[in-house]
């Protein structure tokens, strides 16, 4: 039988191989995309790589507040990247540089959570699943601009 101790190793390790994967997924999927290439979709129907981004990123920004830990990305980006948001135009769209330092920032909150004792004294498995279901949802998002890139005619995820 495992102590407690020892399953809250566990879901560290779990959560830490999840960061790290969207990591990489986020990092193979912005790779020698510009700006105007985050703001082409193959459809209108399809959201671009630009906002697929700053939503995993507005996302983020919610999980990072439940965790208690202030994201640092301004409300208007969050209002503009969120679930049923307009479609993102030229002026509308954030540079994917811009986003890229908010997710990279984002990321390193993340790590120091699950690196500090006094956040694994708040992480319990209902706690764990939660940012399990964030991470899936981030997978799940990254995902769509590797099909995306292949639009574009670039290298897929």
């Amino acid at each position: 039988m495992e102590t407690a101790l020892e399953m809250e190793k566990e879901q560290i390790s779990m959560l830490n191989y999840s960061l790290k994967f969207n990591r990489m997924l986020y990092e193979k999927g912005v790779k020698d995309l510009d700006q105007e290439d985050s703001l082409n979709s193959p459809s209108e129907l399809i959201n671009p790589p630009n906002w697929i981004l700053g939503h995993v990123e507005a996302t983020r920004a919610d999980l990072l507040k439940k965790l208690e830990i202030e994201p640092g990305i301004p409300k208007q980006f969050v209002k503009t990247y969120k679930r049923g948001s307009d479609r993102i135009t030229s002026d509308t769209a954030y540079d994917l540089k811009e986003i890229d330092g908010y997710f990279i920032k984002s990321d390193h909150k993340l790590v120091e959570f699950f690196e500090e004792s006094s956040s694994i004294a708040k992480l319990n498995t209902e706690v764990a699943e939660m940012i399990l279901s964030y991470f899936l949802h981030e997978a799940y998002h990254l995902g769509q601009v590797g099909l995306c890139r292949r639009f574009l005619g670039k290298e897929t995820i």
